[in-house]
């Protein structure tokens, strides 16, 4: 039972201080954030050609056949 506890109040601990660390970035770095986010395109990624597509690999028998 000790060891629950001691193991949650750790990890409480760290959830805390990992929010408290992204929300001081967030006031420190948030018009730099925002920049970033307005400038990101994800265009690209979809405009792959046509030959890059992966093609399916022809089915096979699960078994192979007794001999």
């Amino acid at each position: 039972m000790l060891f629950y506890v001691i193991g949650s109040l750790l990890f409480m601990t760290g959830i805390v201080l990992a929010l408290g660390v992204i929300a001081a970035n967030l006031t420190r770095y948030r018009v730099q954030m925002i920049a970033a986010l307005r400038t990101l395109s994800l265009d690209s990624v979809h405009a792959t050609p046509r030959s890059a597509a992966i093609k399916p690999l022809p089915a096979r028998p699960l078994l192979r056949p007794a001999a």
